[in-house]
């Protein structure tokens, strides 16, 4: 005697309910079909106050500037780099004028990372003229990386 197959209703719902909330955002149509309201353009981003270094500009921004730069040693695949970007963000808007932040991307530019010293992403380094005040590594508050910038702004 042969065995019918046990039926499973909880993987056919299971099933539709995930096309239904993945459909819409993988390209599919809304549920309210072709002629419903077009989608809400998204907004323009807006122009980031962080500097991108590279090994070109990194002598001209860090080393003889007589500004107060924080370096960000980061890898675009680094999860803790990922979720430091609106902390970096917010530091470079709210000091622009005093201090400039950059990053660094350290997938492209090993040599920097070697001359500098970082074992490990995110590292944060406070430079005036080229000499390193202080240094932060892995994730940090916005009130650490501040009061690292205010220090330095602060020293003669």
């Amino acid at each position: 005697m042969a065995k019918t197959p046990r039926r499973r209703p909880w993987r056919a719902w299971a099933a539709l309910i995930s096309i239904a909330l993945v459909a819409p955002a993988c390209g599919g149509s809304s549920p309210a079909g072709p002629s419903g309201p077009s989608p809400t353009p998204s907004p323009a981003p807006t122009p980031s106050a962080v500097v991108a270094l590279t090994a070109s500009n990194f002598s001209e921004v860090v080393l003889s500037g007589r500004n107060v730069c924080m370096v960000e040693f980061f890898s675009p695949t680094c999860p803790h780099c990922q979720a430091m970007e609106p902390i970096v963000e917010r530091l470079a808007a709210d000091f622009k004028g005093r201090a400039v932040v950059a990053k660094l991307n350290v997938d492209t530019e090993p040599a920097l990372v070697t001359e500098w010293g970082i074992r490990g992403w995110p590292t944060f380094v406070v430079a005036k003229g080229g000499r390193e005040l202080s240094r932060q590594l892995g994730t940090a508050t916005y009130d650490e990386l501040a009061r690292m910038l205010n220090a330095a702004l602060a020293a003669p």
